[in-house]
């Protein structure tokens, strides 16, 4: 099953020092071979995304024989 890559950026609204503000949260959702979502990453700091993808994906989805 091949899928199409998705992305998009969500604003979240939240409190930070007793000020509200508007930001981005990022968050990456795998999906498996079954076609439903397999793992949800959220919060993921950009130096560690690449590799919590890949150990995820590897974990979604059965070896290729």
């Amino acid at each position: 099953m091949v899928l199409p890559l998705v992305a998009g950026v969500f604003p979240i609204i939240g409190p930070m020092y007793g000020k509200t503000y508007m930001g981005a949260e990022r968050t990456t959702f795998i999906i498996g071979s079954d076609g439903k979502v397999a793992q949800v990453l959220r919060k993921v700091k950009p130096a560690e995304h690449d590799a919590l993808v890949l150990t995820a994906l590897a974990e979604a989805s059965p070896p290729v024989a």
